[in-house]
């Protein structure tokens, strides 16, 4: 398309003003050219931004598209995976539990609760809030999300109750679907029926999520982490396959909302100067 100079000049100016960013900041950036002009000059620069593509860390380009196709595509097979595991969720249960896990290994991995655990988590992040004060209101949208992660993922173990794999010593069960109990029935605070999905492994994978909000350069061993919490959950017999991969859908589906609700929040600033004129 043919770029005009006024058309250019809306369009930095969209730039500078920090309102095209990921996530439904292209319609954000034509209500601020619109503003800022009229209605056709904001349909020129909605125009301009999707034949562009414009390159920016807080721009919609082809690295953020694939980036969103393949999120996509990640929790759609995290889906399919805990449905197709859980006919196999006894069989592969009893085997994890049977494997001689060397002494010191063993210990490590047990330690991997830690990054999962409510009281582990609260450790951790009180004395990132103590220390980091440059980004405490970072840390705080990071300790919310992973509040919600893990409340609903506790929330979903009353609707959907499930006998946990070490509940079964000799007497195993013929099928899996037999560990299954009916929705809404038993205490809520029996354990030993609240395996689906699991806790820890949401509350973990959320903290690698939030923390890498914060701390970017720390994502590799936030995830590692939270993979050995997740691992700690299937070998010691509290959790079925298809109890961490419902965990690991259910934190990347908050994740994915979390971002779409965050794009459809924001505001340009011409629009809160106009409002406060206006009053």
């Amino acid at each position: 398309m043919e770029i005009t100079k006024k058309t250019q000049a809306l369009a930095d100016d969209a730039i500078q003003d920090n309102v095209f960013e990921i996530g439904g900041g292209i319609l954000v950036t034509y209500r601020h050219a619109a503003t800022n002009g009229s209605p056709s000059d904001g349909l020129e620069v909605f125009a301009f931004f999707l034949d562009n593509f414009i390159v920016l860390d807080k721009g919609i380009d082809r690295n953020s598209k694939r980036a969103v196709i393949t999120a996509m595509l990640i929790l759609a097979t995290c889906s399919i995976a805990t449905v197709a595991v859980i006919p196999w969720d006894l069989e592969l249960s009893l085997k994890v539990q049977n494997i001689r896990i060397p002494g010191d290994l063993r210990r490590l991995i047990q330690l991997g609760e830690g990054f999962a655990h409510a009281l582990g988590c609260v450790t951790i992040l009180g004395t990132l809030l103590w220390v980091d004060v440059k980004n405490r209101r970072r840390l705080w949208k990071a300790i919310v999300f992973i509040t919600i992660c893990g409340a609903l993922a506790n929330a979903a173990k009353y609707i959907i109750p499930r006998n946990r794999p070490r509940l079964y010593t000799d007497d195993w069960p013929t099928s899996s679907w037999d560990t299954w109990g009916s929705p809404f029935t038993e205490s809520f605070f029996d354990e030993s029926l609240r395996s689906f999905p699991s806790g820890h492994t949401a509350t973990a994978v959320a903290m690698a999520i939030g923390l890498s909000y914060v701390y970017p350069r720390g994502r590799v061993p936030f995830f590692l982490l939270a993979l050995l919490a997740s691992f700690q959950r299937f070998v010691s017999g509290a959790h079925y396959a298809s109890d961490i991969l419902a965990a690991l859908t259910l934190t990347i589906f908050i994740a994915f909302s979390w971002i779409w609700l965050a794009s459809r929040g924001r505001r340009p600033r011409s629009d809160a100067h106009s409002s406060g004129e206006s009053a």
